[in-house]
């Protein structure tokens, strides 16, 4: 969900709506660009507790000389609903 306010964009993300799924795909494409990306969720387990996970790296050679580029990040999200009106959504995100 997406709400914008006075120039800033705030992104929710509640990991216990997610379904149980995961991926790991890659794209390629001219100058040597290459990305490679791996996620997983958990649903919302009987404790409560629920995951997301993603990593990924994007790199190339660019289009002009000396435009080499490589890029990793990740997103850890984890959850605990205490009931239907409680949660706690703890969100790590960050590129080494």
């Amino acid at each position: 969900m997406f709400f914008k306010n006075r120039g800033f964009c705030f992104i929710i993300t509640k990991t216990a709506d997610n379904k149980e799924a995961g991926a790991v795909s890659s794209t390629f494409g001219n100058n040597y660009y290459f990305k490679y990306k791996a996620t997983y969720s958990t649903r919302k387990m009987a404790n409560g507790l629920s995951a997301s996970v993603l990593f990924s790296q994007t790199r190339g050679d660019g289009y002009v000389d000396g435009t080499q580029f490589r890029a990793k990040n990740y997103f850890i999200g984890l959850g605990y609903e205490l009931n239907l009106k409680n949660s706690f959504q703890f969100i790590f995100t960050g590129s080494p």
